[in-house]
């Protein structure tokens, strides 16, 4: 290749543009799209010289054909230089914090003992079956997918204590994804990067995903991000890809080929000689423009003695691009003995090629095969310095292609034997087993089960499924099929691959085992993929069919039953259809004792069923508490499980507040900790909900918000997270994003009938509500009302009853609003929280006759008071003080309305307190006006980045906890700065005061 590059000028500058931008702290995606050979590699190449004389680190990465089916392969080609680079202390800052979590991607799998390799007949592999138990007492607040119950949840979660059988991996790609991301972040603190990701198309997927995950947060970092990838390509993710060019801000260039004027200035400097119009012309039309085959033909050309003269055109003119694809097996042809075969090696091994290891594979002596590299290295095949590489992929595709399959699988097959033999991870073997012809070897089934486990722990689900389906077509030994199955069922489920596809794996796991016992986990696998495939009647059939079969066969444990049955139970109470017979089989059991995993499950089941009918707040905040045995319930399911976020929302609907935020906070750091999608959007949204209901609103707006932004976040929990976060969005009168966020989490006709999901209708309710619309709101009410009778949804803590009644009393059906306020008062009496009595005796009051509503609102203020209810308190001494204002209590009505005021507003519910305002200005007081400066003007981010600075800690520990860059925090700080009047974090303590998080 000419060492001048040439009609690129455009494609450079806009290059030189990003590194400048990154060099100032501001990052920007590239990517440079174009055919094989049209000089994309040598536009990244140039950005390297550019940011590397600019002090630029460099961290570079080159997909290709065997490397896609390795695990983070790309990813380590980026990282592990930089980072070997660097002293003990540095490595250990960089690697720190958050960026701990990339540790799966960049060290060697946690692989499984060989031993586990073979398990006994009928007995599934380690690693196999079962999504995990975390699911186990049924789905949260937060639950299933739409009409689903809570399976991705378990399967993203570690293995519960009482889950019978063996447990699947947990799914790390999250957690992974954001350490990654952090250890650019961490490395970009040392200096401006520049990081290359060429052949993009060839780069594996869990790579791929990677990339992704650092384009859409780049623009934060002084980080260039160039990637090239061709169109056209398929790959192993190709779509995946070429979805960087539609990324948002991403800059892509598209070189085109070269002109005829372009092709002339090549040659000339490649011939030493002025080259003809007409050459130029001939040539051009040869090559098409393509810069790679122009170097292949200007080769030719001069190892010929052609001259590039008109007369000369004639002889270009019969030349074709796949001619000249064709040159390269004649160049490589007409080397001495070995160098075909050594190109080979190098073709197969790809980057895990070596001399000694290409020497091997090719079968050559190390005279022949030394002899042979620098013959490679003069005729242009191979790149003249180490590590071994062809000069082009075009070359390296051109040598693999001259393979034929039984050719190509012998090879490869021989390539694994090698690095098996070589001692290396089974990780560099398994790409090459895929190659092989099947042959129903144990060894190879044993191996790629082994490499699947590896990619599991990687976070890499999608590769560890591609090796188990080549296991599965070996085929593995008869005994060991139904391990094969389930483990096959658990990475599929994670990859994403179809449900129905999954799921027959398992059924036919089933049916493969023979030892009872051993069934149990191929059951419960089986029940949450129905779960995914047939909603939450299917999952309950599954369970029903799993305990007929297995109840009273010997050597089944009664922990294992128990586990199966809580399953069905927790699931089965969440969905009209199958109700019944879960509740039938709760009612044939007295409360457990809680001394095992399943009792504290069942016991779950239990608080949770007390709950959502309303029965008792007391029943179920003694039932939750039991179940949570002093920590040991978190302790059996880990943080990922549904279970923990419906005992959280049965402890916060009884008023144990502190009792449920302290559970959470327990939860959501574990969750970072492991880098779990489910435990931390969970976590988040079911604080989200629970501070709401205490009445912290900017707190619960920023966990709703931060909860649905957890990349990845599972789509079974946003509609209840979204309702939850609409309502504090209401009382701050931010109606328009309300009405979006509820539009965006599905509430509508098609949300399933999940009992989770139904609050989003009491969501929709409010905002159409406040938007004036109290036809539409009492609409949404009556669908809530069919959803949650069919579901026996009876519970006071969500009072859509007393909405009801005053909405029926605004468009003047007195009649219905008494009927629904006698059903909110009977209902809040069986509960029995301050909460719920409050709400009842405001709502009663608001529709008395003039001194009976003085004395229910007073009423209602009185217990509020005595709950942890700020926003509820706050709108009755609002009602009330409005109320005494009308009936001339002008002293104490001011009195009320400024307690009013002030509660509201520590509560952040600025619609309210502005009401309390105004009522004060009718009442004749000055009310205080609303502050544009302060803590008040703190938008709820603002106000949360603000106290975690306060509380001393860093940028880039606030951000690594938000999941935002440090300069997103940064940001923040800066406007919080200047709306408290100050200038730097150590006058934050001071400037907020007492205010606290709760």
């Amino acid at each position: 290749m000419t060492a001048r590059i040439v009609e690129r000028g455009e494609e450079l500058r806009r290059i030189g543009a990003a590194l400048g931008a990154a060099a100032l702290g501001s990052g920007t995606l590239v990517v440079v799209e174009g055919p094989a050979g049209i000089g994309k590699s040598r536009l990244l190449a140039e950005a390297c010289a550019l940011a590397e004389q600019d002090g630029f680190q460099l961290l570079r990465a080159r997909g290709g054909a065997l490397e896609r089916d390795l695990a983070y392969g790309a990813v380590r080609q980026l990282l592990e230089r930089p980072l070997a680079a660097l002293d003990p202390a540095a490595r250990a800052d960089v690697l720190g914090g958050a960026a701990a979590l990339a540790a799966p991607a960049l060290g060697p799998p946690a692989l499984a003992d060989p031993a586990r390799d073979v398990p006994a007949p009928d007995q599934p592999a380690p690693g196999g079956p079962a999504l995990g138990g975390p699911a186990l007492g049924g789905p949260a607040l937060g639950g299933p997918a739409p009409d689903q119950p809570a399976l991705a949840a378990p399967a993203l979660g570690e293995p519960a204590g009482s889950t019978p059988g063996p447990a699947s991996p947990p799914d790390r790609r999250f957690g992974v994804e954001h350490g990654l991301f952090w250890c650019v972040a961490n490395l970009a603190e040392r200096g401006p990067l520049l990081l290359t990701v060429d052949d993009a198309h060839w780069v594996d997927g869990p790579s791929l995903r990677f990339v992704h995950y650092l384009a859409r947060r780049v623009l934060d970092l002084p980080v260039a991000l160039l990637v090239a990838l061709r169109g056209d390509e398929r790959g192993a993710e190709p779509t995946l890809a070429a979805e960087l060019t539609v990324e948002p801000d991403a800059v892509v260039l598209r070189p085109q080929p070269l002109t005829a004027d372009g092709v002339a200035a090549v040659l000339g400097e490649r011939m030493a000689s002025p080259v003809a119009a007409e050459f130029a012309a001939s040539c051009h039309a040869a090559v098409r423009g393509n810069p790679f085959l122009l170097s292949e033909l200007g080769g030719a050309l001069v190892a010929d003695g052609v001259r590039p003269t008109a007369e000369a055109a004639g002889r270009v003119r019969r030349v074709r691009p796949h001619t000249l694809a064709r040159a390269i097996l004649l160049r490589l042809a007409r080397l001495p003995a070995g160098a075909t075969e050594l190109a080979t090696a190098v073709a197969v091994l790809g980057d895990a090629a070596t001399p000694a290891l290409a020497r091997d594979l090719a079968r050559l002596d190390e005279p022949t095969a030394a002899a042979a590299l620098d013959r490679l290295a003069a005729a242009q095949i191979l790149s003249p310095a180490l590590p071994l590489d062809f000069v082009h992929p075009i070359v390296r595709e051109v040598v693999d292609g001259e393979l034929g399959p039984a050719a190509r699988a012998d090879w490869h097959a021989r390539a694994a034997a090698l690095a098996l033999a070589h001692g290396g991870p089974i990780e560099h073997a398994a790409p090459h087993l895929l190659w092989t012809t099947p042959a129903g070897d144990a060894t190879t089934t044993r191996a790629l089960r082994r490499a699947a486990r590896g990619a599991l722990d990687r976070g890499a689900p999608d590769i560890a499924t591609r090796y188990l389906e080549r296991a599965l077509a070996e085929p593995p030994p008869a005994d060991e099929r139904a391990a094969t199955l389930l483990e096959l069922g658990g990475a599929g489920f994670l990859a994403g691959e179809p449900i129905t596809a999954v799921k027959a794996h398992a059924r036919e796991a089933v049916s493969l085992i023979d030892e009872p016992a051993t069934r149990v986990g191929a059951w419960l696998l089986l029940s949450r993929l129905t779960a995914m495939d047939q909603s939450v009647p299917g999952a309950v059939a599954v369970l029903e069919e799993a305990l007929a079969d297995l109840g009273g066969a010997p050597g089944v444990d009664p922990e294992q039953l128990a586990a199966l049955e809580n399953e069905l139970c927790g699931h089965g109470q969440t969905h009209p259809q199958t109700l019944a017979r879960a509740v039938a089989r709760m009612d044939e059991r007295a409360p457990p004792a809680g001394r095992t995993p399943a009792e504290r499950l069942a016991l779950c089941n239990l608080a949770s069923r007390s709950c959502f009918t309303g029965r008792s707040a007391a029943l179920t905040g003694e039932l939750a508490l039991r179940a949570l045995a002093g920590g040991k319930l978190a302790t059996d399911l880990g943080p990922d499980s549904n279970s923990l976020h419906q005992v959280a929302f049965a402890l916060a609907a009884a008023d144990h507040a502190d009792a449920t935020l302290t559970l959470l906070d327990g939860v959501l750091a574990e969750s970072r900790a492991r880098g779990s999608v489910f435990g931390v959007a969970g976590a988040l949204g079911t604080r989200s909900i629970v501070r709401y209901l205490i009445g912290a609103l900017p707190e619960a707006e920023a966990d709703g918000h931060q909860a649905l932004a957890v990349p990845g976040v599972p789509p079974f929990v946003v509609p209840a997270i979204s309702g939850f976060l609409a309502l504090a969005l209401v009382e701050r009168g931010a109606l328009d994003e309300a009405d979006a966020v509820l539009t965006a989490g599905g509430c509508g006709p098609r949300l399933p009938e999940v009992l989770h999901m139904h609050f989003a209708f009491w969501a929709r309710s409010r905002v159409r509500a406040a938007q004036g619309r109290p036809a539409d709101a009492l609409d949404d009410l009556a669908e809530l009302r069919r959803r949650c009778e069919r579901v026996e949804l009876r519970n006071a803590a969500i009072p859509w009853r007393a909405d009801a009644a005053l909405l029926h009393a605004r468009v003047g059906d007195d009649d219905a609003a008494a009927r629904l306020a006698g059903e909110y008062d009977e209902l809040a009496r069986a509960w029995g929280t301050p909460r719920t009595l409050g709400i009842a005796a405001r709502t009663r009051g608001l529709l008395a006759e003039r001194e009976q509503g003085l004395v229910l609102l007073r009423e209602a203020v009185a217990l509020h008071e005595s709950s942890p209810a700020r926003l509820e308190h706050a709108r009755s001494l609002l009602e009330l003080g409005a109320a005494l204002r009308r009936e001339g209590l002008r002293a104490e009505a001011i009195e009320q309305l400024n307690r009013a005021a002030e509660v509201a507003t520590q509560c952040g519910a600025t619609v309210l307190a502005a009401r309390a305002r105004e009522e004060l200005g009718i009442a004749g007081a000055v009310g205080r006006q609303h502050a544009f400066s302060g803590v008040e003007a703190l938008t709820p981010s603002e106000l949360r980045i603000a106290r975690m600075a306060a509380d001393g800690l860093t940028n880039r520990a606030i951000a690594e906890t938000l999941f935002v860059t440090a300069k997103t925090v940064e940001n923040h700080l800066g406007r919080t700065y200047a709306k408290l009047g100050i200038r730097s974090r150590t006058a934050l303590a001071d400037a907020l005061g007492s205010d606290a998080a709760p």
